[in-house]
């Protein structure tokens, strides 16, 4: 889902972030690290903070780096709906 995500991303113009810990990880023969950026660099966030956001499934980013959108995908979490 990640490499949806991140290819719908860079579709729509956007810069796009894959978690960090994810970077090496393959889908369809793609690396998802070749998708995002290589360094995820925000503004006015403390290094506490930016280490908990890198590890977000999926961000969007605009041209000055300010997150769009971010995407969290679980797939060992039940999801109810009504």
């Amino acid at each position: 889902m990640q490499f949806y995500l991140a290819k719908l991303g860079k579709s729509l113009g956007y810069n796009v972030w894959i978690a960090r810990n994810d970077h090496k990880r393959a889908w369809e023969d793609q690396i998802l690290g070749e998708w995002s950026l290589k360094n995820l660099k925000l503004e006015n966030i403390s290094d506490t903070v930016l280490d908990t956001v890198s590890l977000i499934d999926v961000l969007w980013l605009d041209q000055d780096n300010n997150i769009v959108s971010g995407f969290e995908v679980e797939k060992s979490t039940s999801i109810y709906h009504k």
